[in-house]
């Protein structure tokens, strides 16, 4: 899965292509889902659209990744996938709604 690839683009504001590789890795996903990757993916894409200037596109993604984990059905454990959970989801919204927090500056 390529997604980690999408932080490359995105650190030169390559938006576009760092959503191209989330996508991928979003369509390559529903052949074997798994919910916890699916709420990381709509994380980073929040992320991205964030630092793009999207915050309305962003508050739908974060609303995507808080889906994700809250699904009905099975999710497979992945021991190697614990650094994410709900709580990394807490500063989002804040974040798309106020950019200058995404970059630790002082609000305007």
């Amino acid at each position: 899965m390529g997604a980690r690839r999408a932080f490359i683009p995105a650190a030169e504001h390559g938006f576009t292509a760092a959503l191209d590789y989330l996508h991928g890795a979003s369509n390559h996903l529903r052949s074997q889902p798994c919910r916890p990757i699916a709420s990381w993916l709509a994380a980073v894409e929040s992320e991205m659209h964030t630092n793009a200037g999207n915050p309305t596109t962003a508050l739908h993604a974060i609303d995507r990744a808080r889906e994700a984990l809250t699904a009905h059905g099975l999710a497979p454990e992945l021991p190697w996938f614990d650094y994410y959970d709900a709580t990394r989801l807490l500063l989002a919204p804040l974040r798309a709604a106020d950019p200058t927090v995404a970059h630790n500056k002082k609000p305007r």
